[in-house]
């Protein structure tokens, strides 16, 4: 059990902290930060679906590059919070378990690949590194250029595949690391 909590131990990310925290506090931050992402990520779908069947928005998509980069950021960082939430919650109900390394060997194996993906930074995952980069030299150039959105308008389709690509990836890294900490509760 000791190399299992080693393993969760030497996951490190942007909300280290959440360990020495209260866990109404852990609660509230993940609640506010679901609430801001998905609010976020719906509104710039529906400034693109409106573009796309040419309706009227309260938003067009030539004025939405600084707010879709904007959104972008927080995008890239909330399923940190997630993973660590996870993860704290797991070392919490297996911390006085006195399984041995024998029964949870194969378990152990699984969740060190699984923490290795999910602590690769988005610069090791080329796709999302070029996707990001396209977007953001566009959108600046559309802020700094002021009215010349042709630039912005060929932005649709990489905006909605890096939006894909993060929510994809986030849910298929949810599922293992979830499926595997709980095949590991089940043992308990």
């Amino acid at each position: 059990m000791q190399e299992r909590i080693d393993l969760l131990n030497k996951f490190k990310g942007t909300y280290d902290w959440i360990e020495s925290n209260n866990k109404i506090w852990v609660k509230a931050l993940v609640a506010i930060k679901i609430l801001m992402v998905s609010s976020s990520f719906l509104l710039v779908f529906s400034v693109f679906l409106a573009e796309i069947f040419q309706m009227n928005f309260f938003i067009s998509w030539e004025k939405s590059a600084l707010f879709i980069v904007v959104t972008m950021s927080s995008f890239i960082d909330t399923p940190s919070i997630l993973y660590h939430k996870y993860i704290y919650d797991h070392k919490t109900k297996i911390k006085d378990s006195n399984l041995s390394n024998d029964q949870l060997e194969a378990l152990n194996s699984d969740l060190k690949s699984t923490l290795d993906r999910i602590s690769r930074k988005i610069a090791s995952k080329w796709y999302l590194t070029v996707l990001l980069v396209v977007i953001l030299i566009a959108a600046l150039y559309t802020i700094l250029m002021e009215g010349n959105p042709e630039v912005w308008n060929w932005m649709k389709y990489p905006v909605v595949a890096f939006y894909a690509f993060t929510v994809i990836e986030f849910f298929g890294n949810r599922y293992r690391l979830t499926n595997n900490i709980s095949r590991a509760e089940e043992l308990i």
